[in-house]
């Protein structure tokens, strides 16, 4: 809780025992919004200690096309973010592994074949956005949720729209989400399942 002064990192603390999501906290600072305060326990390949303090365009330097696509929208966005709102969304990478905690960003495995991309895992993380309306802070949540790749294969709807958005998006999409280079064994393996699912159905 580094910034927010002792009381504040009392109700930190006191609400990441609460609930089962990492805690970040955003404030402006005049010169930009900034990482004043958090509880990270669920770290997707970088720490508080190396975030902290930083703008949003520092936070997100890993992720390729947020400085000149998305900060300007972003920094607006969070300019006029009321408190009588609640904004949420869900993003999502594929991993090699199925650690919830992982501090350092790792180089994951690029493959054209089906069969490793069945032992590959979905990072999950529900992100929501809440401003507080005495101090102004913007307090961002993160639940993460790690699955293996199988369980979004067993939803045909979802398995479908991951097919579309990995045959479409761009590289640097493709990039951010950790699935670059491995995009067509993982449409390969997905169809497949639904395939199998659809055969099964007809048996039954």
């Amino acid at each position: 809780g580094r910034g927010i002064g002792r009381a504040g990192s009392s109700c930190l603390e006191a609400a990441a025992r609460a609930v089962p999501d990492d805690i970040l906290l955003m404030a402006d600072q005049g010169d930009g919004w900034r990482l004043v305060g958090g509880a990270l326990v669920f770290p997707n390949q970088w720490t508080l200690a190396e975030k902290m303090g930083g703008t949003l365009v520092e936070i997100h330097e890993p992720v390729d096309g947020y400085a000149e696509i998305l900060a300007e929208r972003v920094d607006r966005f969070f300019d006029r973010y009321t408190p009588d709102r609640l904004v949420w969304r869900r993003n999502w990478f594929f991993h090699d592994v199925d650690e919830f905690f992982q501090p350092e960003k790792r180089a994951y495995a690029r493959f054209a074949e089906a069969e490793r991309a069945a032992e590959l895992f979905i990072r999950s993380e529900w992100q929501t956005l809440l401003r507080l309306p005495v101090s102004g802070v913007i307090v961002f949540t993160v639940k993460t949720q790690v699955a293996p790749i199988s369980q979004l294969a067993a939803r045909p709807d979802v398995a479908t729209t991951m097919i579309r958005y990995l045959e479409s998006a761009s590289p640097r999409a493709l990039e951010n989400k950790d699935a670059l280079g491995r995009e067509e064994a993982i449409v390969a393996y997905l169809r497949r399942s639904l395939t199998d699912r659809t055969a099964e159905l007809q048996e039954s």
